[in-house]
């Protein structure tokens, strides 16, 4: 017996734990505390009433270190995609090259330590949730996990409105337990997609199936964001299709179901389309949300980023460039003015033209990699190309993920790295059940 075996846990065990606490931590950095009076913000431990920002990062980074020596140490069978790591390779090189540049050329009056500090931050980012969690912990915890921790911090938030009503909501949108907006849109739709096969496990009471469904569509349906509610609805429509046992009663149970999508379009396909153009025309509110022309502005905002592309369309502005101002950089200042809201402009504005090349050949083998999943994938592996399929809208109308703080580019730099693993298995491996 060796000294590992004797302890109660051995080191694949204590590294998965590891990957489970920052998976929980990327809902927890974002959770407000705001409705229970807690201050808005403290020394560096509290940040807009929740966790602060430096805690979370130095959580990554620590943590990310230990799994690092692990993954590291441990003898281990390559399971990526060799065109994934070569890619991730070549935008790692690309980025350290224009960040040298960028420092040299593009912004030597601001500090070089800080302009480091963000390429380390992204490599950060890319290597443990892109690479490391992805070959550690198998899609089936993954997929467990996340569920497991958005399913009830969304149904809280649903729960807690009758109790502190307008205090959940921002600017006419529902932000539940959250920090802003954008948290409570991500961990809605991730709770959504990640529960959604569950409605097929007859483990669980009817009842409680789609009791929980509805409140995770409510909560989507009350952040009043066009493109959620979208992705939202191409996960139902895939969903359906894709999951299920291929008994008789799944199968008439997905027949209906496609019947009346048929006919409810059928019937209301066109007022519908009317209501949804004019809503992002500006013309109708959506909800509590003002009108707001948001073909107009996001036109405005890709417009706005091609110019500042062209400033510097060989280097690029660099990671930090929407912390960037006249007195310096300014970690606390994030100014989404400068969000290009097109992530191929967005790479551009980031990296120059050589960055941009590197981002539309992964939006690419993004494509294909979500179709693979879903078609050749296991079940687990399945929910997982779904989210990549139903986000790719998202994607091209927002910018390119490299913040180590972020929820959602966390999240898809995991959803990244799984389905950049070989495809299926000689097992056949079932959804985890609850």
């Amino acid at each position: 017996m060796t000294r590992f075996e004797s302890l109660k846990f051995s080191p694949e065990k204590i590294v998965e734990k590891l990957c489970v606490f920052l998976l929980a931590l990327m809902f927890i950095s974002k959770i407000s505390l705001k409705y229970l009076k807690v201050p808005g913000n403290f020394s560096y431990f509290i940040f807009q009433h929740g966790l602060h920002p430096f805690i979370n990062f130095g959580l990554n980074f620590f943590v990310g270190g230990l799994i690092l020596f692990y993954f590291i140490r441990r003898a281990r069978e390559h399971k990526f995609k060799h065109q994934y790591i070569f890619l991730l390779i070549i935008a790692a090189f690309v980025l350290l090259i224009q960040t040298l540049f960028q420092i040299a050329y593009v912004h030597p009056m601001n500090s070089w330590v800080m302009q480091i500090g963000g390429l380390v931050i992204a490599l950060a980012l890319i290597l443990i949730y892109g690479v490391m969690i992805p070959d550690i912990f198998t899609v089936e915890k993954f997929v467990k996990t996340i569920r497991s921790i958005s399913v009830p911090l969304v149904v809280i938030s649903v729960c807690l409105l009758p109790i502190f009503n307008i205090q959940l909501f921002r600017g006419g949108r529902f932000i539940g337990i959250f920090k802003h907006i954008p948290h409570m849109v991500s961990a809605s739709t991730f709770a959504f997609i990640f529960y959604f096969p569950q409605i097929f496990n007859r483990e669980i009471h009817l009842l409680k199936r789609y009791l929980t469904l509805a409140i995770l569509f409510i909560a989507v349906f009350l952040t009043a964001t066009k493109a959620a509610m979208i992705t939202v609805l191409i996960v139902s429509g895939i969903g359906v299709l894709t999951f299920g046992r291929k008994d008789k009663n799944t199968r008439i149970f997905k027949f209906v179901f496609v019947f009346l999508v048929g006919l409810f379009i059928l019937l209301f396909g066109a007022p519908l389309t009317t209501f949804l153009y004019e809503v992002a025309s500006g013309q109708t509110g959506f909800l509590m949300r003002p009108a707001q022309d948001g073909i107009a502005t996001r036109m405005e905002e890709v417009t706005r980023g091609i110019q500042m592309f062209m400033q510097q369309p060989n280097f690029g502005q660099g990671i930090l460039y929407k912390f960037m101002s006249n007195s310096g950089i300014n970690v606390g200042g994030y100014n989404s003015f400068k969000d290009p809201h097109n992530i191929f402009v967005s790479a551009g504005v980031i990296g120059g033209w050589p960055f941009m090349v590197i981002v539309t050949i992964g939006f690419l083998l993004m494509i294909v990699g979500s179709i693979r999943g879903i078609l050749k994938g296991d079940e687990n592996t399945k929910v997982v190309g779904i989210f990549l399929l139903s986000h790719i809208p998202v994607f091209v109308i927002y910018h390119v993920h490299l913040s180590l703080g972020g929820m959602g580019d966390r999240m898809y730099w995991l959803i990244f790295g799984y389905l950049a693993l070989k495809v299926g298995s000689r097992k056949k491996n079932t959804l985890i059940r609850n």
